[in-house]
């Protein structure tokens, strides 16, 4: 990316249409830094029409022929869209946030995303129960049925990973954690009476309560310090450690904001914070016995991963019976969207879990597992 370009372009900086790079994520930074881009729609430019065009070729490679590379560049772009909603406020910042220009390029790429997305899914609205008991069982039994506490990634953090490989997860894990009270917050805006009490506790326990130490960010910084992480406190940051993720990575955390920023995506931002609340904790549970047996066992130091494999078990049960049931008991017809979410989801949190397990476990070994699998299916 254009490091630079985004955060020292100021108010007099105008870019020159020839300097628009090609890659997508870069010419997307190049136009959120642009300071007229009025000009750049100039009906005898041909940049709107090009920069269109490329976007669409890009978007066509992603999701129609799933070319890692473009996924990357499509996900990097909208990671920067979306953050432009979200960083911390500075000076000269957001300041091509809404330009339509802008919108359109990033309803280009959510359209895309989202079309592939419900593409995955398999689901009929009529299988999905309309009473409310049931349609939290039938949430249940989905996270049951796709739990990711077997996942391979898991066992291998828990038996075999090495200090290093463990360290690493964390710092993957970082853009998200680190950005999560706000994710929170967003689920806050404009909430039903009925809900919003149980939205507000999610709040409190994520902000420790009002205690600085307790915050769930404080406790992971604390984290990456007593694992030995060396990186300068304004370096400790969401965006800052986006830059280690690929794809996958960038989808886990893009799909949390582009349901929390887009009022159509309130009741699937519902369903995917609610099953991902109840299924992690097991997962959790296995990183923490990983951690005690390469000699990480300051509970303290741990103390994000030790409260959140208890109190997620909560969370994730309220989320469904004080949560997703009154909002279904009020809005029926919303119940599909809260599927929706869910499956959207844990479809990205499992492609996520499988790059992270290729990453750190290796090529070979996640080959291995591969073949295993075929063969249990032969």
């Amino acid at each position: 990316m254009l490091k630079s370009t985004l955060h020292q372009a100021g108010p007099s900086v105008v870019l020159p249409f020839a300097a628009a790079p090609r890659r997508l994520a870069d010419g997307v930074e190049w136009l959120l830094a642009h300071d007229d881009l009025e000009s750049l729609l100039d009906p005898g430019s041909r940049f709107f029409p090009d920069f269109m065009d490329r976007l669409g070729q890009t978007l066509e490679r992603a999701f129609g022929g799933q070319d890692r590379r473009a996924l990357f560049e499509v996900h990097q772009a909208l990671y920067l869209l979306s953050e432009d909603s979200m960083r911390p406020p500075r000076p000269g910042a957001g300041q091509n946030q809404f330009h339509p220009f802008i919108m359109r390029v990033r309803n280009e790429i959510e359209r895309a995303w989202e079309a592939f997305e419900f593409g995955r899914m398999t689901l009929a609205p009529e299988e999905i129960p309309s009473e409310e008991a049931v349609f939290v069982e039938f949430i249940r039994d989905m996270c049951g049925t796709n739990s990711f506490a077997g996942h391979p990634l898991f066992n291998f953090l828990e038996h075999e990973a090495d200090r290093g490989q463990i360290v690493d997860f964390f710092l993957h894990e970082a853009t998200l954690v680190l950005r999560f009270c706000d994710l929170i917050v967003l689920s806050l805006l404009g909430a039903d009476e009925e809900v919003r009490s149980e939205l507000a506790v999610n709040f409190w326990d994520e902000v420790g309560e009002g205690s600085y130490q307790n915050r769930h960010t404080e406790q992971f910084k604390r984290l990456l310090r007593y694992t030995g992480v060396e990186m300068p406190e304004e370096e400790l940051t969401s965006e800052h450690l986006s830059e280690r993720l690929d794809w996958p990575g960038l989808a886990g955390y893009n799909l949390y904001v582009y349901f929390g920023l887009h009022r159509r995506n309130y009741f699937r931002y519902v369903g995917g914070m609610g099953v991902a609340e109840y299924m992690d904790p097991p997962q959790y549970e296995k990183v923490l016995r990983g951690c005690q047996r390469v000699g990480l066992s300051d509970r303290k130091a741990l103390a994000y991963y030790a409260g959140h494999a208890e109190l997620d078990i909560e969370h994730g049960e309220a989320w469904f019976t004080k949560v997703m049931g009154p909002l279904i008991r009020k809005y029926p017809e919303t119940r599909h969207e809260m599927v929706q979410g869910a499956l959207m989801r844990i479809n990205t949190t499992a492609d996520y879990y499988d790059y992270l397990y290729h990453k750190l476990a290796g090529p070979s070994r996640t080959a291995a597992r591969k073949v295993g699998e075929r063969s249990a299916r032969g």
